[in-house]
């Protein structure tokens, strides 16, 4: 978490399987070391990675609050299809399909 503040903005992206399916989802990462919120997500796993477990000031939460989210379903372009090939630029004039762009 060095050099983060305590809220940040933040995206997340989502391409599927075929990349036929896409979705980006932006809002705010903040910090939440809440004990409950530790509590909840702690395993053994987890602690393998931590020396001094629950308390280590390595151990960092994030939470991530969506504000906006655009999904897209896509049939491409024979163009499309090519730039993805070999490592084109894509634009959306090279897809072809449903889209919907949502505050959240």
């Amino acid at each position: 978490a060095e050099g983060l503040s305590s809220t940040n903005d933040a995206m997340a992206q989502y391409v599927g399987e075929g990349h036929k399916l896409f979705a980006c989802i932006a809002g705010m990462l903040t910090i939440d070391n809440d004990p409950a919120v530790i509590d909840k997500f702690w395993s053994n796993t987890v602690e393998a990675w931590y020396d001094q477990g629950k308390n280590d000031p390595d151990l960092v939460m994030f939470r991530f609050d969506p504000s906006h989210i655009e999904i897209w379903q896509a049939d491409m372009s024979l163009m499309g299809k090519l730039k993805m090939a070999f490592g084109g630029t894509m634009s959306a004039k090279d897809l072809e399909g449903k889209h919907v762009e949502t505050a959240l």
